[in-house]
């Protein structure tokens, strides 16, 4: 392909890309009673679900930032269990962003000790 042909090519795509964005910007963010739903449901699964691959790529995400510190032999649903439990006890809060209050759970069964400064 010429370097020409290349180039228009690649306008083409920005510009098709730029046309679609702006129906797509609204973010549609999972939210706490939505999750809460779906793990209730996911619970009578044998293997792995949506609930256990959510939760656990929040714990993985939040460790790997330092902000948790579960073991790493964990069994995520058990991570599920505990993310539940939580959401459980604060039914107020059900409408915030899911991520948030999975984060919140998992902090507060996994705290990290504090650092020496």
């Amino acid at each position: 392909m010429s370097g020409r042909l290349k180039k228009m090519c690649l306008i083409a795509a920005a510009a098709v890309s730029l046309a679609w964005l702006p129906s797509q910007t609204k973010a549609d963010w999972l939210r706490g009673h939505q999750l809460k739903a779906q793990c209730e449901l996911d619970a009578a699964r044998p293997d792995w679900s949506f609930c256990d691959g959510y939760v656990a790529g929040v714990a993985e995400s939040l460790k790997l930032g330092g902000a948790v510190c579960q073991p790493d032999d964990i069994e995520p649903v058990k991570l599920s269990k505990i993310v539940v439990a939580y959401l459980g006890k604060h039914e107020d809060a059900l409408p915030q962003v899911a991520f948030a209050l999975s984060g919140r759970a998992l902090k507060e069964a996994y705290p990290c000790p504090d650092k020496a400064r």
